[in-house]
């Protein structure tokens, strides 16, 4: 059993990317808790809001550095110019139709 584990330790699924992915998915969502962990109930419903409480945490994290970013961009670019319309040049032709 320990060479299967060590195995499974190497490979890139045990990133928190793929659990996220899944909860995010409406259609997988937590089933693959229910299903394919086989472990008692308690320790399902303490993995269900491991997973809860760490996607909360990213989403915070992810908005701390959004509104960092923004705000540091905003002091330091001036305000965005028109720009020039596709068919701004276009006259329409009076005349023969």
């Amino acid at each position: 059993m320990e060479e299967c584990s060590d195995d499974v330790d190497g490979l890139p699924f045990g990133d928190f990317v793929y659990i996220v992915a899944a909860l995010l998915d409406p259609a997988f969502c937590l089933l693959w808790l229910e299903h394919d962990v086989l472990a008692p109930d308690d320790i399902k419903v303490e993995v269900k809001k491991h997973v809860k409480d760490q996607l909360i945490a990213e989403f915070e994290r992810m908005k701390l550095t959004l509104e960092k970013s923004s705000n540091s961009s905003e002091e330091d670019e001036e305000p965005a110019h028109k720009a020039p319309r596709l068919f701004a040049g276009y006259r329409q032709r009076k005349g023969n139709k």
